[in-house]
């Protein structure tokens, strides 16, 4: 009997401008078997996603050239982005920020710092559950 074909492995998308902090989700994410992409910057991973696809992106709020939540908005306005989820990190956790990332497209939102096991968690329920957009 041959044995079982793996499916593809599903392609997350890191935006984070913090060299540690992208390092560190690179790290776990390959160890995860996820294949990786990543920018440090918005307009780079808005040009990155669309042109290459993914299957979720993790998306810092703060960014240096765009903040994250107009990033997310401009990925749901995108047809070929729309539907990818999105997963908000950021240390800015007051009620505003967050409402507004949950209004912009955000399916989840991870405040920082985090711990493996909540970023475990969360990538596989947005990667599970199907996010049109209407």
């Amino acid at each position: 009997m041959p044995p079982k074909k793996r499916p593809p492995a599903k392609k997350i998308y890191v935006v984070e401008d913090d060299p540690i902090i992208l390092d560190y989700l690179e790290t776990v994410l390959k160890s995860l078997k996820y294949k990786v992409s990543s920018s440090q910057s918005g307009e780079g991973a808005l040009e990155g996603i669309a042109r290459n696809g993914s299957d979720l992106v993790l998306l810092d709020v703060m960014l240096p050239d765009v903040d994250g939540i107009t990033l997310c908005r401009h990925l749901r306005q995108d047809r070929r982005t729309r539907d990818i989820p999105v997963i908000m990190l950021t240390c800015l956790t007051d009620s505003s920020t967050i409402r507004n990332a949950y209004a912009h497209g955000a399916v989840d939102f991870i405040p920082k710092p985090f711990s493996q096991a909540i970023l475990k968690e969360k990538i596989k329920k947005a990667l599970l559950t199907k996010h049109p957009v209407s």
